[in-house]
């Protein structure tokens, strides 16, 4: 009984938290570090009959339950999943009928800025990769949206969203993994791999095979750790230092997946979304980890960002070329959610903040042989899975021209604001 008292304590503290600081969040690491000072006193106080080692491991374990509750009650809201579908224009996906039903391979490079912002360099090896891999550019490409919170669940879900809308982010995160395109693959039979990032917006979904889940993938363990000063990257350079081998990083991890997901015989989509070349410096332009090398990472620069966009394009050559070995007519999408900015950002915070246009020059290719779309014509986030699927559609959608762009302030933590149409 004893032990388990800590347990109430968590639960009690953490709901009377919720309702006293209901409408702004004191740091929460705060309130953390409160509770685990008077854990570590009770159990030090108390005397029970246990090994050091198991103590330890019981102050471990409520510690995490602590951080745990505290992030269940103040980041996640409550919302009425039915109502998701009000936050949307339009549901085009239901009326989306096609031909045939390829393999779909759906590449979303976090922050991956349009080929006409790249140095000339850079440009000439993303033309001879694309080209090589029978790939189309968009050269006029445009994200909706500023932030990957916003753009990632309207170009799944390809729609706007209303204008003037209040949001709240785990609205949006919901419908990222219950997007109306995965609802549509999945009434076609389609079986989804889904790879995400440490960010929570990219979990997966139950009713998908979820390739790269494990506790170090995982914001929450990340932020946990942050608390006593622990890098999440220490775990991987330790298991390195042991067995001699590299990790296997970004979209290597599908590539290694392939033949795996190539047992399946229905047809198959993979979500492959990638935090490159966005922040932290994770990989040099070989794709070697940094935290293998002894390179302090103080802040990103543009040199770091172009050394992992030539990472990220030796990985696509690279998986590309393997997928054509067992599937001669894949549809390959490489879609970033934004493009990215090298000059401060706005401060989100300010109301009718005007964000970088650098934010929605985004990137999109798309393999040539399924392409009906001129490379030049201005395509947005909202639009191009739509209309790469209405070349093979035997419904016509005729109604895609969403073009607009929406700048949105917010507050973090969790973040809450207000979407307004764009002043260019």
């Amino acid at each position: 009984i004893d032990i388990l008292k800590p347990v109430c304590f968590i639960l009690v503290f953490n709901i009377l938290i919720f309702f006293i600081n209901k409408n702004e969040l004191i740091s929460y690491k705060f309130f953390i570090l409160i509770k685990s000072l008077i854990i570590f006193l009770y159990f030090f106080t108390k005397k029970f009959i246990l090994k050091k080692y198991f103590k330890f491991l019981l102050i471990c374990t409520y510690l995490f339950i602590s951080f745990s509750f505290l992030n269940y009650f103040y980041l996640k809201k409550n919302f009425n999943k039915k109502e998701n579908n009000k936050i949307f224009i339009s549901n085009n996906f239901n009326n989306l009928k096609l031909k045939h039903y390829p393999n779909i391979y759906h590449i979303i490079p976090d922050g991956l800025t349009n080929i006409k912002n790249h140095p000339l360099e850079n440009q000439k090896m993303i033309k001879k990769i694309t080209e090589d891999n029978q790939l189309d550019i968009f050269t006029n490409s445009t994200s909706n949206y500023p932030n990957t919170f916003l753009s990632l669940p309207s170009l799944l879900n390809g729609s706007l969203f209303l204008e003037n809308l209040k949001f709240y982010e785990n609205q949006f995160n919901h419908t990222i993994k219950n997007s109306a395109f995965h609802n549509f693959l999945l009434k076609n039979n389609y079986k989804i791999f889904w790879y995400k990032t440490k960010w929570l917006g990219s979990k997966c979904n139950k009713k998908y095979q979820c390739m790269n889940s494990n506790i170090f993938e995982n914001e929450i363990t990340k932020s946990y750790l942050k608390i006593f000063n622990i890098s999440i990257r220490w775990f991987p350079k330790l298991k390195y230092s042991i067995t001699k081998k590299l990790p296997v990083t970004h979209l290597d991890l599908v590539h290694k997946d392939l033949d795996k997901i190539n047992k399946f015989s229905n047809p198959k989509y993979v979500f492959a979304y990638m935090n490159l070349p966005h922040s932290p410096y994770s990989v040099n332009q070989n794709c070697y980890p940094i935290y293998l090398l002894s390179i302090q990472n103080s802040s990103f620069t543009e040199n770091q960002y172009y050394h992992q966009v030539n990472c990220l394009f030796l990985q696509i050559d690279r998986l590309v070329k393997k997928i054509k070995q067992f599937d001669k007519n894949p549809l390959i999408i490489i879609q970033s959610d934004t493009g990215w900015s090298f000059s401060d950002n706005p401060d989100p915070k300010k109301p009718k903040v005007k964000w970088k246009n650098q934010q929605f020059e985004n990137f999109i290719a798309a393999s040539s042989n399924f392409n009906c779309i001129k490379k030049n014509k201005i395509i947005s986030n909202a639009d191009f899975l739509l209309s790469i699927l209405n070349c093979h559609s035997s419904s016509k959608i005729t109604n895609l021209k969403n073009n607009t762009m929406y700048d949105a302030y917010y507050d973090d933590h969790p973040k809450t604001g207000l979407l307004y149409k764009r002043n260019n």
